[in-house]
């Protein structure tokens, strides 16, 4: 991908099943990749013997949950390819840079905003008015950064499946796979380990998207 420094890079396992991208190689502490656990998984007996529990109990493997989640979560190499070089993408677009500074720059806007807004709304609703303009700024910069990941996990995506069609492919097994996860959640009523599939707030875009963006791109490749 032609990125500099690689041995800056730091690759560690996180405790999730998501993968994770922090700094830059062009920083003095170097970059890191976070990599679900899930890269171990060689064959269904690792996923019967790992951390997964369901609803704080160990998951019945012969079950229709346990079953759906074995298949799913036993990546190939062209999975575990195609999720490195998504983070890779990540940093070689220095997609940290923006979503650092939007934070900051939206919340100076809403401080303006804030403070000349008042002087037509509050006079006639007070505080209710005030409480109404900060909660459309925040309305405006969820909307923002929601933006902003989408159009940086697309591009990500889309520049890994680029370095080869093994990594096209891994890449649509990646996420046929993750919906796969997904649907099994759905049988589930009570928390458990996988919840982290499933975040409250999660800004990545939705996989049937990037799946069917993956499918368009090899199809015209």
């Amino acid at each position: 991908m032609g990125l500099p420094q690689t041995e800056k890079i730091n690759v560690f396992l996180g405790k999730g099943l998501t993968s994770m991208t922090f700094g830059s190689t062009w920083l003095p502490n170097g970059a890191a990749i976070g990599l679900p656990r899930t890269v171990l998984f060689q064959n269904p007996e690792d996923v019967r013997n790992s951390f997964l529990e369901s609803a704080g109990a160990p998951i019945d493997w012969d079950s229709e949950l346990g079953t759906s989640l074995t298949a799913a979560l036993t990546p190939s190499t062209q999975q575990i390819n195609f999720v490195i070089a998504h983070e890779v993408a990540h940093l070689k677009n220095s997609d940290w840079m923006a979503r650092v500074v939007l934070p900051p720059v939206t919340l100076v806007l809403a401080y303006h905003v804030a403070r000349a807004v008042p002087q037509y709304v509050a006079p006639k609703h007070g505080l209710a008015g005030f409480v109404l303009v900060m909660a459309a700024s925040l309305a405006v910069y969820l909307q923002l950064v929601a933006s902003l990941s989408h159009r940086q996990e697309f591009r990500a995506d889309k520049t890994a499946a680029q370095c080869s069609s093994g990594y096209a492919q891994g890449g649509l097994d990646h996420f046929a796979k993750r919906m796969k996860v997904d649907s099994a959640l759905q049988l589930r009523k009570k928390a458990s380990t996988l919840d982290r599939f499933k975040p409250s707030f999660d800004l990545h875009p939705p996989v049937q998207d990037r799946f069917d963006r993956l499918q368009t791109l090899m199809a015209n490749s």
